[in-house]
């Protein structure tokens, strides 16, 4: 044995990076990589036991041999210490291990029953006594509890929190994810998760593709098309654990943020469990109503059950094979199924109308000028239908429409005259396997088949017979097969590959109804769906259909070796995705009372003021893209208490040309939309050729990606440090940058536009009819004048800038404190998808006393939109607070607070002033408060109270948990809008004129005025507080000066709970009984108040809730 000490490393100039901060954390990585070899620690799904062993006075001890075993399965891993005495056994399964150390001359350390968890390095040190190797020193501490070498920020939640928390929803794991760092407005629980989850991390606010990855048992779990984290994970009975990286993602990771999922699996033991959840209408309370009490709805249909169950162990077969510490299993199932009913309003026509009879239009049984009255006239005679009823046969192809299209009205009155209670369906059924073989010392094989089929299931649209989705949802797979490879103690290969197949759906309600055989003309659909059909003064008719299929191939490879003051891993990954979508148009006709007076007659009578239909019906699309990733970290531990963690990463995203062939964009340079293309696609709709040119006749490549260009210099590095002040207290803090990868279907906008997709219109005659639906495409196709169409910007990855700085102790109990700062900036945001007008048009004409296409510079188009302008940014600063302890002695916490501001321009007004809208960023509240907690009751034997009671007292008493989860947020920002008036010829609309002087809210805020909504020259509301306007409208064609988001909304606050009973039936047979109530108080969080100035009836005013009302769901679990 030797002792050794800690040498400083010498100092190495740095290189250059492409800005100021990836020129700092660039040099300061290369500094680091030239000094000493790399490492990589526990990261991923993986966690990593070391530590240091020394005799009694401190000196370090060589070739102590370490064994670390896991506890469930019995596997084992062996190595020595190194010449400074340290060790590492890194990729270990989160799971519980005991670790030994031996060494001749010194008795046996043992450390049993060490909890390891997702991401975590366990410092686990050995202080050898001198004696004999057959006596043996048993170490009983606690496991640790904080990191004390990695430097990023997040959040485990183990299965104690994952099984007990009362979770408003099992269907994913959104409402775990809440409990964690920095997120925030997660989306409501118990939706199910169709096409991807979009969350709000630091801050990005949610715009429709977010900045946070999400990765399943070591794979890319996405929906790549979206660049959204994937909603389908296992039984959430059947989730290991997961966590939630909110700051300083090692190299080994993309996206700035990180969501980790690890599925459970089996050991040597044989475990089950089932369980059902079940909730009802009877127990839930009624919903807030902003009216009388009296005329509040009744409780609609409710019924919800959940239910499932899962089966581990060894792999065994009787008299074949005896898998026990070699072959394991964990399956599981899990069913979901919900029937409840949709309160939906409309405006239909009454009873006499369907018949043609349209007297009610009358008053006082005539219709003399300025009585109000209508009559209606017969197109043909241009003479009034005697008594207003029509007296000739009504058109049989809108009849048949009006029969399966449009329900009979509730109340017999000419304005919102029906009200329905839609009753609806969803079900969810989820199937998760996974298997781990042990083939030899140094291989190991695990895998994972997730099947999860959410739906499809209906969505209620605007009435009960249209404008809904019979067939929503989607159906995936994940298969996942991982191979680790012991080359020795201290060099380690890790590797995936998975396939992912996902079909998607989007149906529409009427997709049985053949309305090519109802409406002439309208030609075969791929998926059929009712037509669009415009009435005026009645509820509109729409419907689209959608199926998509997406594919995912992937795999990555990791190496990492162990130095004994260094890890390195190195890694390599490449995904290849590939979506299709097919899309069908089902037909539009306008119908406007241009020919009888009354809109609804004109229906009947078959005479459309337009038709149109879409050109191709079906269009078919697919987007593919390529993803490579390579990485290598280092930890290196520099001193016994300090480690840096440093890296680089590099990402390159491919995207593919359209392989059907349809690719166009407008090209400022060009003036006119160029077809990438040698000559023009079979599919181009002629009437718009006279806008386009092909792409090789103005010298630009026949590929629309060879014209954009792909991001290219996506080089992200990192650095973090953690150092160990004192024991049981770390500082941590970490700087890296990460690049958002582009969603393939949003980038790919150019293969569905002008001119392959495109619509056909055709005009009715002003005064006479001459088209009926009899012939609705009858006469010469029109396409609109003046076409909006898309730009593109050159293809930029937008990055985000992260840095940390930690305070974390351990408090006696196993209680881990953490205060720290985290900052974030993120850069060349294009925000395709967010709030407000995100992308300008390039077509821009001031507002003026002129019509705005008489000003446009393109005088043959109208808007063109320029997509993934890189325009936005935002910085964000935040105190973090985390208080944490895991399930022990019948307790369990965890609390997590966020103070921060989010300033940046996320949108615009006037797209030649892209700062004019700076300001907070819409959604993120400045503070939140998340807190989870278990408490067992101290009751029956060896309690608190009744401490001895007898087996069948204990029975009763013994075994009460009591649980919940507290959410307070404080209110979300709104900006106050404005829409010009139609006496302006072409005005501004945006947002309103800020008048100074005046105070932005009343002195008690109340729902019917929660700010200043005094407006210039109108009264004030009876009950208002009088105040002097604080907004008003602009001048006439100029954009409003009011702060963007400078106005909060209310506050939130939420409580769930449970109440759980346990009881040991007998040796390891478990029963659980468990009762939660989700928004115990029935407490309504409202929503922001109505804040358009051109709407005085809802300005200022709060009239919806923003969460659901007081519901009970009864549970019970049986485990072994």
């Amino acid at each position: 044995m030797r002792k050794t000490f800690f040498k400083k490393p010498k100092r190495i100039a740095s290189s250059q990076r492409v800005s100021w901060f990836a020129m700092l954390v660039g040099s300061v990585v290369l500094l680091l990589t030239l000094a000493t070899p790399h490492n990589l620690l526990a990261q991923g799904i993986t966690g990593a036991i070391n530590g240091i062993v020394t005799d009694t006075s401190g000196a370090a001890i060589e070739g102590a041999t370490v064994t670390v075993r896991q506890i469930d399965t019995n596997a084992i891993r062996t190595l020595t210490t190194s010449h400074v005495g340290s060790y590492a056994v890194t990729q270990l399964a989160p799971g519980r291990y005991s670790v030994r150390v031996d060494k001749e001359g010194f008795k046996i350390f043992q450390q049993s029953d060490i909890t390891l968890v997702i991401d975590q390095v366990a410092q686990i040190d050995a202080r050898l006594e001198i004696g004999s190797d057959q006596q043996t020193v048993e170490v009983t501490s606690d496991s640790p509890v904080i990191q004390t070498e990695t430097s990023s920020v997040g959040l485990v939640i183990d299965s104690a929190t994952i099984q007990n928390t009362p979770l408003n929803g099992h269907v994913s794991i959104l409402g775990l994810i809440n409990l964690t760092p920095g997120v925030q407005d997660v989306a409501a629980q118990d939706q199910v998760p169709v096409r991807g989850v979009t969350l709000a991390f630091g801050t990005n606010q949610r715009n429709s593709y977010g900045d946070a990855g999400n990765t399943f048992d070591g794979v890319t779990n996405m929906e790549i098309e979206l660049q959204r984290a994937q909603g389908e994970v296992p039984s959430l009975d059947a989730i290991s654990q997961f966590k939630v990286i909110d700051q300083g993602a090692p190299a080994e990771f993309n996206q700035p943020n990180q969501i980790v999922v690890v599925s459970a699996s089996g050991g040597n033991q044989l475990h089950g469990e089932g369980f059902e959840f079940n909730r009802s209408k009877g127990t839930a309370a009624k919903s807030w109503f902003n009216g009388p009490r009296a005329s509040a709805p009744a409780r609609a249909p409710y019924q919800r059950n959940e239910y499932g169950g899962n089966l581990s162990g060894p792999i065994y077969i009787p008299h074949l094979y005896d898998g026990r510490n070699r072959s394991f299993f964990f399956a599981s199932y899990e069913g979901f199924h919900l029937t409840q009913s949709a309160s939906v309003s409309s405006t239909q026509p009454t009873a006499a109308e369907r018949k043609g009879d349209f007297s009610a239009y009358l008053v006082n049984g005539g219709c003399a000028p300025g009585s109000g009255g209508i009559c209606i006239i017969n197109p043909l005679t241009k003479q009034p239908f005697p008594g207003n009823v029509i007296n000739v046969p009504l058109n049989p192809v809108d009849i048949q429409l009006q029969n399966i299209l449009i329900p009979q009205s509730t109340f017999q009155t000419l304005a919102a005259n029906t009200q329905e209670l839609i009753p609806h369906t969803t079900e969810v059924s989820r199937l998760n396997l996974r298997f781990d073989h042990k083939i030899s010392d140094h291989d190991q094989l695990r895998g994972t088949w997730l099947r999860a089929f959410y739906g499809p299931f209906a969505d209620v649209g605007t009435s009960s017979l249209a404008g809904g989705v019979a067939q929503d949802g989607e159906h995936n797979d994940i298969f996942v097969v991982g191979w680790s490879h012991t080359f020795s103690p201290t060099l380690l290969l890790d590797s995936y590959v998975s396939y992912m197949h996902m079909p998607l759906f989007r149906i529409g309600q009427n997709y049985k109804t053949d309305f090519s055989s109802i409406i002439p003309g309208l030609g075969p659909i791929l998926l059929p769906a009712a037509p669009t059909i415009n009435i005026t003064n009645i509820t509109g008719i729409t419907e689209g259909s959608s199926k998509n299929f997406e594919q995912t191939y992937q795999g990555n490879t990791a190496l990492t070796k162990v130095f004994p003051k260094h890890t390195v891993k190195a890694g390599f990954s490449y995904l290849y995705n590939t979506s299709w979508q097919d899309s069908s148009g089902h037909g539009s006709f306008s119908f406007n009372g241009n020919y009888t007076g009354v809109a609804y007659a004109d229906f009947l009578l078959g005479y459309p003021n337009s038709t149109g239909t879409s050109n191709p019906q079906d269009f078919v699309v697919r987007w593919n893209s390529g993803q490579y990733g390579m990485y290598v970290q280092d930890d290196w531990k520099i001193l016994h208490n300090l480690t840096l963690n440093y890296g680089i990463r590099y990402d390159l995203q491919h995207l593919y040309d359209n392989p059907y062939g349809t690719e166009s964009l407008f090209v400022p340079s060009v003036g006119k939309v160029v077809v990438f293309a040698n000559s023009y696609p079979a599919i181009t709709n002629p009437l718009y050729t006279k806008y386009s040119v092909l792409a090789p006749s103005v010298g630009l490549p026949s590929s629309m990606y060879a014209y954009l260009g792909q991001a290219k210099t996506n080089i992200a590095p990192r650095f973090g440090f953690a150092y160990e002040i004192r024991p049981k207290t770390v500082i941590r803090g970490a700087v890296g940058q990460y690049y958002n990868l582009l969603p393939s279907s949003y980038v790919g906008g150019g293969f569905s536009s002008l001119p392959f997709i495109t619509s056909v219109n055709y005009t009715n005659t002003p005064n006479t009819p001459t088209i009926t639906m009899n012939a609705p495409f009858a006469g010469s196709a029109t396409v609109g004048a003046d076409p909006s169409v898309i730009a593109q910007h050159k293809t930029i990855a937008p990055y985000t800038e992260q840095y940390n700085l930690a305070l974390e102790h351990q408090l006696p109990g196993s209680i881990d404190l953490r205060i720290g700062y985290v900052g974030q900036r993120t850069i060349h945001q294009n925000n395709h998808g967010g709030p407000g007008n995100t992308e300008p048009d390039i077509n821009y004409a001031p507002p003026g006393d002129y019509t705005e296409q008489s000003k446009r510079p393109f005088q043959q188009f109208s808007t063109i939109t320029e997509a993934f302008d890189p325009l936005y940014h935002t910085t964000g600063n935040s105190l973090q607070v985390g208080v944490h302890k895991a399930f022990s002695h019948g307790f369990l916490i965890n609390a997590e607070y966020q103070w921060i501001r989010v300033l940046g321009v996320e949108n615009h007004q006037n797209p030649t002033n892209i700062g004019d809208s700076y300001g907070n960023i819409s959604s993120i509240t400045p503070q939140t408060l998340e807190v989870s907690y278990q408490y067992g009751l101290p009751f029956g034997k060896g309690k608190m109270l009744f401490g001895n009671a007898g087996a069948f007292t204990d029975r009763i008493l013994g075994g009460w948990q009591l649980g919940g989860v507290t959410s307070f947020q404080t209110g979300q920002p709104f900006s106050v809008s404005y829409t010009a008036p139609g006496t302006q010829i072409y005005g501004a609309s945006g947002r309103a004129d800020r008048i100074l002087g005046a105070p932005l809210y009343p002195k008690v805020k109340t729902r019917q005025q929660w700010f200043n909504k005094a407006i210039p020259g109108a009264a004030t509301m009876p009950g208002d507080e009088r105040l002097s306007p604080a907004f008003g409208p602009p001048p006439a064609y100029k954009f409003g000066n009011s702060g963007y988001d400078m106005l909060w909304g209310p506050h939130y606050q939420n409580w769930d709970m449970n109440l759980e009973k346990n009881t040991v039936l007998a040796g390891r047979y478990r029963l659980q009984l468990r009762a939660e109530v989700f928004n115990v108080a029935n407490h309504p969080n409202f929503s922001v108040p109505g804040s358009s100035l051109t709407t005085p009836s809802s300005f200022g005013v709060i009239s919806s809730t923003v969460n659901e009302n007081r519901t009970v769901e009864f549970a019970t679990k049986f485990n072994f």
